[in-house]
């Protein structure tokens, strides 16, 4: 659960986009204990509309070439974190996790790992492969016979 709703993220940053209405002013108006979370708010509707304040449902994995893109974007265009962020639409400390592991391991450390538990199961082989076998063992035996 969201400490703050959709609905009042787009409220809120509507009524500062109208230019009426302060920060300090709708943090005292709805609530907030900061500005912070406004200013993010703005900041991330200006960049990328107002559905980028829409609450995603699903996990997102993104691909190496993706976290290559927003790496070599935060090194090469001396931005700061939260508006590398804001531009490619993900959360800052995503951002620093992916520039850190870039400098400790390399390229190799974003590649997307497997998870979840091993398998303990041995793969069985196939029933072709087996027919296979079996008519190769004939064949051997055909020979010396």
């Amino acid at each position: 659960m969201t400490k703050y709703s959709s609905e009042l993220k787009v409220q809120v940053v509507q009524e500062y986009l109208s230019g009426r209405v302060s920060y300090p002013t709708l943090c005292a108006k709805y609530s907030i204990p900061s500005m912070t979370p406004i200013r993010r708010w703005v900041k991330q509707a200006q960049a990328n509309g107002l559905e980028s304040l829409q609450r995603k449902c699903t996990k997102v994995a993104y691909s190496l070439e993706q976290k290559l893109s927003v790496v070599d974007y935060y090194q090469t265009s001396g931005e700061g974190v939260a508006s590398v962020a804001a531009h490619f639409g993900i959360n800052a400390s995503q951002v620093v996790v992916w520039a850190k592991i870039f400098r400790t391991e390399g390229v190799a450390g974003l590649r997307p790992k497997p998870r979840g538990r091993r398998s303990t199961v041995k793969h069985k082989k196939p029933k072709q492969a087996k027919k296979l076998e079996l008519s190769e063992k004939e064949a051997v035996t055909v020979k010396f016979d």
